[in-house]
């Protein structure tokens, strides 16, 4: 079907503006599911611009189809692996083996690099869930600031957010055609220095001047005396897995020669290296090594596993509906024309990125939401189209960074912070969304920098 679509860019921009103020409303003001609204907004701006039925329809299949072919699977196969990692105990291991090594004195240290291998395979709520209780714990033996620690782990767990196989950088590499290997990579280099300013320091800066104890509501959890104790090797070995297998393709695909063997091993990395196999196979280390091999049965591990997934849908779903939105835009001709703006304001792509990313987060809340929003509105330009695979990866982790920034009420995440640590608002504000702030203009600087060597 042909997609080709003219209309006066006077009204392009109108439609689109008031599109996305209406999404804004919908989402804001009537607190309709974001997903509802943004197919909502997609339409008004289809039919708004001018579109033929015919069109607008083509890029509701073609935005829900090609978004849930590339993201689908993964996100779900990555909610399982952190599922288990969860529910056995493993990711509590790790932490603790840490803290143990460490030492109270550097115990900032052993959480903050407990949180960014615990938030790459489990989603943000539940690593938060999963190591506040080891914060609290520290907190109540140093007789420290909660913040003094949680700051380090909110940070680590943030962080390790742009690294797959979390379900951001697969979505925006989906969205892009960004390489994922090379996604992965820069933010493995990024994720250290940035944690060490907006972690380390601002936690210890935030943690003196402001006192707040551990909530009285805290308990220890009880631990199962049946189940075998997993060894740390194992893992961290089971958690770094598909980061490997990830990085394996990209760095295969750069050899040169063309020797049958080398051919050969070449296509086998090629597929392990797949977001969807290397997820698969980590699973499978998953399931053996913390489940079975530890005296798990089955059906408990089948169990945790179908319990994982219950958050999986609506990310799909939503992610799904910004496909929708992001085709809306290119065959409305909204994409180019926003291209064709940039172009004259001779802005980098990645500060474009960056400021879009930020404008949507503050104003819809949701850090998926915004994401998909800013990879289907940069997608739409042509100008991404002629970027290098390095350019691109850095700017689909612009995406990532800004669309996890300035946390404010509209964010569960405001809510849960605030809660959890028994804070009002105003300390709440002046601390967690102060780190948000700082966290993501912090790593933005780096990615800003890295982008000067990069064609």
């Amino acid at each position: 079907m042909d997609t080709t679509f003219v209309a006066d860019p006077t009204r392009l921009v109108i439609v689109a503006l008031l599109g996305l103020a209406l999404l804004l409303f919908l989402i804001i003001k009537l607190k309709l599911h974001s997903l509802i609204s943004i197919l909502i907004a997609a339409a008004f701006i289809g039919f708004g611009s001018g579109m033929p039925i015919d069109t607008v329809l083509k890029a509701f299949s073609t935005g829900i189809s090609n978004t849930l072919g590339s993201i689908a699977l993964i996100v779900g196969l990555g909610s399982m692996f952190g599922g288990l990692l969860a529910a056995t105990g493993a990711a509590e291991v790790l932490a603790n083996t840490l803290i143990g090594k460490f030492g109270e004195k550097r115990a900032v240290f052993a959480i903050g690099i407990t949180s960014l291998l615990v938030g790459i395979p489990v989603f943000y709520d539940a690593a938060f869930i999963i190591l506040l209780p080891l914060v609290f714990q520290v907190a109540k033996q140093t007789g420290r600031s909660v913040l003094a620690f949680t700051i380090p782990m909110i940070a680590g767990i943030g962080l390790s957010q742009m690294i797959a196989p979390t379900p951001g950088p697969i979505l925006i590499s989906g969205q892009l055609g960004a390489n994922l290997g090379i996604m992965t990579l820069i933010a493995v280099i990024v994720v250290i220095p940035s944690w060490v300013v907006s972690g380390y320091f601002l936690g210890k800066i935030v943690g003196n001047k402001m006192f707040v104890p551990v909530p009285e509501t805290f308990l220890s959890s009880e631990k199962d005396s049946n189940v075998k104790e997993v060894s740390f090797g194992t893992v961290l070995f089971i958690i770094i897995a598909p980061i490997l297998l990830i990085l394996l393709n990209t760095g295969s695909a750069m050899i040169q020669s063309e020797s049958d063997a080398i051919v050969a091993i070449k296509a086998i990395c090629k597929f392990i290296g797949q977001p969807f196999a290397a997820l698969t196979i980590a699973n499978i280390l998953a399931i053996y090594f913390l489940g079975i091999r530890r005296g798990f049965k089955a059906e408990q591990i089948e169990k945790m596993m179908t319990k994982a997934l219950n958050p999986v849908a609506v990310i799909i779903l939503v992610t799904a509906g910004g496909g929708v939105l992001r085709y809306m835009l290119e065959y409305s001709g909204t994409g180019t024309l926003i291209g064709d703006f940039v172009s004259g304001l001779n802005m980098p792509m990645i500060v474009v990125a960056f400021v879009i990313a930020v404008a949507l987060r503050i104003s819809v809340g949701s850090a998926i939401v915004s994401m998909t929003m800013t990879a289907g509105i940069l997608a739409a330009m042509p100008q991404t189209a002629a970027l290098s695979p390095t350019y691109l990866a850095l700017v689909g982790l612009v995406i990532a960074n800004g669309a996890s920034s300035f946390s404010i009420v509209n964010d569960s995440g405001f809510w849960m912070f605030k809660e959890y640590l028994n804070l009002d608002i105003k300390s709440t504000f002046k601390s967690w969304t102060v780190f948000t702030g700082v966290s993501a203009l912090v790593t933005f600087f780096i990615l800003l920098i890295i982008s000067f060597f990069v064609s």
